[in-house]
This record gives structure tokens, C-alpha cells and sequence, in this order.
């Protein structure tokens, strides 16, 4: 499962339940100006929480990358 998007008014990033979140791997790419972004928190599995290293509102894209939880 790959998930795409951009993190502008906000620092939570949703995941979606058939996801296995011990396989979860994010990339970050600043937008506009330089931040040292990362990821603070994976909560129950079902979000992922950005923060900023300046304490700055966060503005990025990202790639959100994950195995699928199989189904038996």
C-alpha cells in the first residue's frame, strides 16, 4: 500500500485499518523553506502524528508506505 499527500493545515497523516503497522515507513519532504520534520508518534495503528523540530506549523509532503494486513 503506498498513501500520498500533503500535510498543510495540520500534522496527522490517516492510515487506513487494513494496514500492518509494524511495516509502516514515511518520507517527508519539506515544502517552501527548510523544517526538520518527524515522525513524533504511529497512535493504535491508525494515525500518524509530524511534528516540526522548531515547533513551526508543518507544511510537506509525504509518502506513506505499508504492507497489507492478510487476510486468513
Amino acid at each position: 500500500m503506498k498513501l500520498t499527500g500533503r500535510l498543510k493545515t495540520g500534522n496527522r497523516i490517516v492510515i487506513p485499518d487494513e494496514v500492518n503497522p509494524e511495516s509502516i515507513v514515511v518520507h517527508l519532504t519539506p515544502y517552501g523553506s527548510w523544517q526538520e520534520l518527524y515522525v513524533s508518534s504511529v497512535d493504535y495503528g491508525k494515525y500518524i502524528n509530524v511534528l516540526s523540530g522548531s515547533g513551526n506549523n508543518v507544511d510537506c509532503f509525504y509518502i506513506v508506505e505499508a504492507e497489507e494486513l492478510s487476510q486468513s
